[in-house]
């Protein structure tokens, strides 16, 4: 489920909290990202600084929100209206294109667009925990050198495209757009 920063007050984009404690817009970015699966290493990679910067902008943004540790910053983040999940349905409706959303997505992990219907579908083995049986299925990036992307990471177009709107409308098939350059 895609995370996104909303937008705040501040002209970076940065938002407020009581005390007048100001929590940065790439402090955010930051913990979005991470909140969407990356890891620190893969974040200071698409973000181009080095990780221990990532982990100086995690360690702030956990003392101004006051968090017990990263998933809890996430939680207060989202709780403070400075981050916003777009939830999946639970009955992913791929066969079926969902109304209002984009022609194409764009994987957050190796930064390429396909269309909707060309992910790639795996089935996983299935398995019981707790004596209830899961038969996951999987909507991956259809690109087969791109080591994640389930479905849920490819964003809307539209999305990026709020990030970037100097990218095209259309996107062109195997180029790279990356969220941060």
């Amino acid at each position: 489920m895609p995370i996104r920063v909303v937008q705040g007050e501040y002209r970076n984009g940065g938002h407020s909290l009581p005390g007048k404690i100001h929590v940065t817009r790439r402090e955010l970015d930051v913990l979005s990202l991470l909140g969407n699966g990356l890891e620190v290493d893969e974040i200071a990679e698409k973000m181009g600084i080095s990780v221990q910067t990532i982990k100086n902008h995690l360690f702030k943004v956990m003392k101004k929100l006051s968090a017990t540790n990263r998933a809890n910053a996430l939680v207060k983040a989202i709780e403070y209206d400075m981050l916003d999940i777009k939830p999946l349905t639970s009955d992913i409706s791929i066969i079926e294109k969902e109304e209002g959303t984009s022609d194409y997505k764009w994987c957050l992990h190796c930064e390429r667009t396909y269309h909707w219907t060309e992910f790639r579908h795996e089935k996983v083995e299935p398995f019981i925990v707790n004596h209830v049986k899961y038969e996951p299925e999987f909507y991956l990036c259809p690109y087969p050198d791109c080591n994640g992307g389930y479905y849920s990471d490819g964003w809307d177009w539209e999305t990026i495209r709020e990030y970037h709107p100097q990218y095209p409308k259309v996107p062109e098939k195997g180029t790279k757009y990356p969220l941060y350059e």
